[in-house]
């Protein structure tokens, strides 16, 4: 996935819970990015 060259690529790791924090973060900026489109007039989650 990462030699597609998308942004949307993170690397974790359960056992050695790595990278967990910058999943969320993704998860979060994505899911705001898809709310603004669909209610742009909406302000709940920025």
């Amino acid at each position: 996935m990462a030699k597609l060259g998308g942004d949307h690529c993170i690397f974790i790791s359960a056992v050695e819970k790595t990278n967990i924090d910058e999943l969320k973060a993704l998860i979060y900026k994505e899911a705001k990015r898809v709310f603004q489109i669909r209610y742009p007039f909406h302000n709940f989650l920025y």
